[in-house]
């Protein structure tokens, strides 16, 4: 109300105006004038605009020492069957109560033997007797390679309990991603933190 009341006011007060965006509202004091642009353009008039210059290509940086340079996988695919016992799980990494265990599936020895009918690749991961994790890997005809086999390459985080035990890996298929996997193969690693 009182704001409406001063408004008001400023409104009957000889000298007042409209404020500028940066000036205060209820100012009545007279502000110099901005003086007006001299000059204009016309379409005749040359302008000399810059011509862009791209900034100078960075040399490609030295690849990190402790960077891989690639190469061959770290296990042989070659004469394994799809779906076959062949490779043994590891502990990849150890951390404050959880590992990271790698397995190492083939699922085709060539995308042209695979016989279309897409799956689901589950592994079932139990810490000491107990279920506490589940990865899950689709397998297609356009995920696997041309005239060599094909490797799914589970890497799943286990949350572990105690400071040393064992850590089973449940394998199976599954028609759909819900549903339950059928059981095709069991490894089992002991771990020590």
């Amino acid at each position: 109300m009182l704001t409406l009341i001063l408004l008001a006011g400023s409104l009957l007060v000889p000298g007042a105006r409209a404020a500028d965006d940066d000036d205060d509202l209820f100012s009545t004091t007279p502000k110099e004038k901005k003086p007006e642009p001299t000059g204009s353009f016309s379409d005749d008039e040359e302008i000399e605009i810059p011509a862009y210059v791209p900034p100078p290509k960075e040399e490609p940086k030295a690849r990190a020492a402790s960077a891989p340079a690639g190469g061959a996988l770290p296990v042989d695919l070659s004469g394994k069957a799809p779906l076959g016992d062949h490779f043994p799980a590891t502990v990849a990494f150890v951390a404050p109560g959880a590992l990271v265990v790698d397995l190492p599936v083939v699922v085709a020895t060539d995308a042209a033997g695979f016989d279309g009918v897409a799956y689901w690749l589950v592994v079932e991961a139990s810490a000491d007797g107990k279920k506490v994790a589940e990865t899950r890997a689709q397998v297609t005809r356009d995920a696997l390679a041309a005239g060599a086999p094909s490797v799914v390459w589970f890497r799943t985080f286990v949350p572990v309990a105690g400071e040393s035990g064992l850590v089973e890996l449940r394998v199976g298929k599954a028609a759909s991603p819900a549903a339950r996997p059928t059981p095709i193969l069991t490894r089992s690693v002991p771990y020590a933190r």
